[in-house]
């Protein structure tokens, strides 16, 4: 029984080793919100993890980027055309100074990077060699920046929203890693110990996610607490005087929070998050810490986009949705952040591909018939529109789609500083995760959902890259998938398949499928009968155009990529009818305004029109167009009207086709015409006629950039109608 217990308590002190992180921190911090300061004591045990001697050492001091207007993160505010910042008075700026910095109880110079206001390098006074450890101790002031900026700081209310709040080392691996703050969430930092020590106002109540519950001691007015944690990578601290954080206990963790509940009950909520949780335990499995927090700020700085732009009175989806997909998304972040050590900055891909999938896989699994407008797919009016049609989960498609179609999307591995807005928050993320879909579908099978968990396992608490999961999968199969990461991770490259012809022979198809792209991306060709699939298979290796057999099963149409699980830009060349009327691959359809680009079918739209002018009077009309949601080649618009005081049509067109080439700086070349007719006096009409090309250029290595060069070249004809009894100084009416 002694041996046994020395057994227990020998493993129990291994397990603690292992825990325990290279860098320990302890900070003593009093927090004074009313000025909304923060006045710091802090001591660092770093150990030299490199195989290299160190001279200097480099600090990460991010509350240091709200300082001044030319920092990095005042740069993309402006270019992201956020004016708050610099307009903001000095005392909602933010600031950190520094007293004195030691190593080992010597004084050590430092000074801020010329180009980098918030990183910090300092000189030690005698080398570090590897393996060696040195205490550093910092005596340093914060002045908080206001949260209007980014949701971060200080608010109005004086409560502070805090993340990546004090000076911690850079990352260390063959040479020091290190970056600014851009507002990106992204720093990149080792796994530490931290011991927080926190002095603050008897009425304010503090937050965080260290696992060690805190102790308390309280003054007249002021409190202490004493929170820690072992290897974390937790940042986050919330000081708040309205306390509307909540918990919600599961078997899995203990979550807190103070993301709007909409009013359900605590056992509706319980529920909900004990739902979430096994499903992320089983889908990754377990969280390594006790406690997942989490905050209404971090969600409104990453939605839902949909439910997000939905005012609070509106409720198409089922009782609670809303906020068990707020719950979810926020949850699977935390979950993730937490767990694995990526560098975001340069490789962010795989969390970005781990979470959006499983919010595809949770909307499968829990409302797989939920349609992306809900309730508001069965009004009358609305239902009838292909938006109504689509399920929650093809909003993904759509959204990247949206930016490949405008040639501005950019490869997975960008440098996350160097991503447009919208790619970093919505067509990137979506891309990644249809990655992961689009893999599981070619792999067949649960090849993919096993190995996402055997990383994440494997990965946890330890750093790593993403090609390791590529890796991993690799070696779960014997189909070749090196073409997801040349072809589809680290490219741009627009996928565009079609069927050029289609032969019959006795017992089968032989397909012509044209490659318009240089991607080289696997396709899958389906049978359709009476609207329903009843063959599917992979064409692979399809760099031009390429000939293959298909089994000849009755089908009535073939389509490529029908499920839609790539992102293909031209959905329109990918049906070929093989029963019926041929003249169309597929119907027409016409349709009351504006809708989702339906791939099934040919779609016009028209619309109402009225006009007015002296000779023709008013103008009732309809404007015939194809133009969707998302940008097409080919758009037209045709409206036809009727002056009642002219009793004459009259009305415009116009067409416009577009070249694409998003490779060139030269993007886009666009050619059409315009033409219009009308009456310019009694009984005496116009017509104009306008044919163009438009040249639009921008720099192709900065996609950031605002600027763009449009070079327009455009002829206008003008024929007038000569009255034969009234005389004009216009020797000839017509002019161009």
């Amino acid at each position: 029984m002694v041996r046994k217990r020395k057994i227990n308590l020998l493993i129990c002190l291994l397990f603690c080793f292992a825990l325990q992180a290279q860098t320990k921190i302890t900070i003593e911090a009093d927090f004074d919100p009313e000025n909304k300061m923060i006045s710091v004591n802090q001591s660092i045990l770093f150990t030299n993890t490199s195989n290299k001697t160190l001279s200097e050492i480099y600090l990460l001091d991010w509350n240091h980027a709200y300082s001044d207007n030319e920092s990095l993160l005042a740069v993309r505010f402006a270019e992201e055309f956020n004016n708050k910042f610099h307009f903001a008075k000095d005392k909602e700026k933010g600031i950190t100074t520094i007293n004195q910095i030691s190593g080992n109880n010597e004084a050590l110079n430092f000074e801020r990077l010329a180009n980098n206001l918030d990183i910090i390098k300092l000189q030690l006074n005698t080398t570090l060699n590897s393996g060696e450890t040195i205490e550093l101790k910092l005596d340093y002031t914060l002045k908080i920046p206001s949260s209007k900026f980014n949701r971060l700081g200080v608010n109005s209310k004086n409560e502070f929203q805090l993340k990546d709040w004090f000076i911690i080392p850079a990352m260390l691996q063959d040479d020091w890693v290190y970056f600014s703050n851009k507002d990106l969430d992204d720093q990149y930092v080792d796994f530490f110990d931290i011991q927080l020590i926190a002095s603050y106002p008897k009425d304010y109540t503090l937050h965080t996610g260290y696992s060690n519950v805190f102790v308390q001691t309280q003054k007249t007015d002021s409190q202490k607490a004493v929170l820690k944690d072992q290897k974390s990578l937790d940042r986050k601290l919330y000081l708040v005087k309205e306390n509307d954080f909540y918990e919600v206990e599961t078997d899995k963790f203990t979550l807190v929070t103070n993301i709007s509940d909409e009013g359900l009950s605590k056992v509706a909520k319980s529920l909900i998050v004990d739902r979430i949780a096994f499903f992320l335990d089983d889908h990754l499995g377990d969280y390594p810490k006790k406690r997942v927090f989490i905050t209404e700020e971090e969600y409104k700085k990453n939605p839902i986009y949909g439910l997000n732009q939905l005012p609070n009175f509106i409720r198409p989806f089922p009782d609670g949705f809303q906020y068990e997909l707020k719950i979810l998304k926020t949850i699977t972040s935390e979950y993730i952040d937490n767990s694995i050590l990526l560098n975001e900055r340069a490789d962010y891909w795989i969390k970005d591909a781990i979470q959006v999938r499983l919010l595809m896989e949770y909307i499968e699994e829990f409302y797989p018939e939920l349609n992306l407008l809900g309730s508001f797919s069965k009004i009358w009016g609305i239902k009838s529109f292909h938006a109504a049609q689509l399920k929650f989960n093809d909003q993904y498609s759509f959204l990247f789609l949206n930016m490949a179609r405008q040639q501005i999307d950019q490869p997975l591995t960008s440098p996350k500083d160097s991503l447009i807005k919208y790619n970093n928050n919505i067509a990137n993320k979506y891309k990644a995760g249809m990655g992961i879909q689009y893999l599981e579908d070619y792999l067949e099978g649960d090849i993919v959902k096993n190995g996402i968990k055997e990383y994440f396992t494997n990965s946890t608490l330890k750093q790593t890259r993403s090609k390791e999961f590529l890796e991993l999968i690799q070696s779960k199969t014997e189909k070749d998938i090196s073409w997801f990461y040349s072809d589809y991770v680290d490219s741009r490259q627009n996928i565009d398949y079609k069927i050029v012809s289609v032969e019959k022979q006795s017992d089968s198809l032989l397909v012509t499928i044209k490659n318009k792209t240089n991607s080289k991306v696997p396709v899958a060709l389906y049978s359709i009968k009476n609207d329903s699939i009843i063959g599917k298979q992979w064409v692979e290796g399809l760099l031009d155009t390429k000939t293959i057999k298909v089994a000849h099963t009755d089908q009535e149409i073939l389509v490529l990529n029908k499920e839609q699980i790539i992102a293909d830009v031209n959905q329109g060349n990918n049906t070929k009818k093989l029963k019926g009327l041929k003249l169309f691959n597929k119907p027409i359809q016409v349709r009351l305004f504006q809708d989702i680009e339906d791939p099934n079918y040919s779609q016009v739209f028209f619309l109402p029109e009225f006009g007015f002018n002296i000779y023709d009077g008013f103008s009732p009309g309809i404007r015939f167009y194809n133009k969707t949601f998302l940008k097409r080649p080919l758009e037209y618009k045709i409206k036809p009207m009727y002056g009642l005081k002219s009793k004459e049509v009259i009305g415009s067109a116009s067409i416009k086709y577009t070249l694409n080439n998003k490779f060139k700086n030269n993007y886009a070349i666009q050619f059409g015409f315009s033409g219009s007719t009308f009456h310019y006096e009694e009984n005496l009409s116009y017509r104009r006629f306008s044919p163009f090309i438009n040249f639009i250029s921008r720099d192709q290595k900065n996609l950031r950039s605002n600027k763009k060069e449009l070079f327009n070249i455009r002829y206008i004809s003008v024929q007038r109608e000569q009255s034969p009894t009234i005389i004009t100084d216009d020797a000839e009416p017509d002019y161009g």
